[in-house]
């Protein structure tokens, strides 16, 4: 009976795609992390998800560390030792804010364009704002959209304005919106877009997790879809990026218009995220 066949299948797959993702995620973090530094992260990681496994299976109650050791591969003075490591660090993976913490910009375009306090009742189009001043104005739209300390209206007008997100009517003082998209432009905006891009990237795979729990019916399945042709000869190439980029584009703001139907004007704890994410991709070897 070989691999494939046997009881070891399951094993054989996720080994694959283990490495199919960890190789991609290596070409990205060498010369920018070690290798001694992306083990500490995922052996703390790790003990932090197995502990979190076995107290929703067992709530309320403690959870042994031979239980652990089981889970984790590792003995039980390396997971004490474990323990105390974060006990005494302030984790970043803790928090649970979404895209309004990776990139203030995307807040602040985001909410002056689906808050009803930032838009034109009779034309339903985000509101030409002057810069400063009390509500309504840029000032009090930065102020109400970002929660980060340190960000001013000054440095994001100059940042949106740079982006192309945004015209300033300087004769005037006003700004105007002109798109929802953020497109960093400096060094920070770059490491921005890998934040988004990892966001996305575990986006997907608590799809894949909620779709791969027993007992899930097919209709209660998180849509799950990817479509690629391994027969595009290198000469159209660029043809083909230009042609499914309009029809992303146009998906996008379908989906933009869709979502606005279901969002409500102010955050809360009774709210959760949904959405979907669009790419495009290749593959050369």
């Amino acid at each position: 009976m070989s691999l494939e066949e046997g009881p070891l299948k399951e094993a054989a797959i996720f080994t694959r795609a283990v490495e199919n993702v960890f190789r991609k995620l290596i070409r990205l973090l060498l010369g920018r992390m070690t290798l001694v530094k992306l083990q500490e992260m995922i052996r703390l990681i790790f003990v932090e998800e197995a502990e979190l496994h076995l107290k929703r299976e067992r709530p309320g109650k403690n959870v042994p560390l031979t239980n652990m050791a089981l889970l984790s591969g590792l003995d039980t003075r390396t997971l004490s030792r474990v323990f105390r490591e974060l006990d005494s660090r302030t984790s970043v993976f803790q928090k649970t804010s979404f895209l309004k913490e990776l990139i203030p910009e995307s807040s602040v375009l985001d909410f002056w364009n689906s808050s009803a306090r930032y838009r034109e009742k009779e034309h339903s189009r985000p509101l030409v704002l002057p810069i400063r001043g009390d509500y309504p104005s840029f000032e009090s739209l930065v102020s109400e959209s970002c929660s980060l300390r340190g960000v001013t209206a000054n440095s994001m007008l100059r940042e949106l304005v740079k982006s192309k997100s945004i015209s300033v009517d300087q004769k005037h003082e006003t700004v105007s919106f002109l798109q929802h998209r953020y497109m960093p432009t400096s060094e920070e905006g770059y490491s921005a877009q890998i934040d988004i891009g990892f966001a996305a990237v575990g986006h997907l795979l608590d799809t894949l997790l909620a779709n791969i729990k027993e007992n899930k019916a097919p209709e209660d399945r998180y849509f799950q879809r990817t479509n690629w042709t391994n027969r595009l000869r290198i000469a159209d190439r660029q043809s083909f990026r230009l042609t499914l980029r309009k029809f992303l584009e146009k998906a996008e703001k379908d989906a933009v218009k869709l979502m606005s139907k279901f969002e409500s004007d102010r955050t809360n704890e009774q709210h959760v995220v949904g959405g979907v994410s669009m790419y495009y991709f290749e593959d050369d070897n």
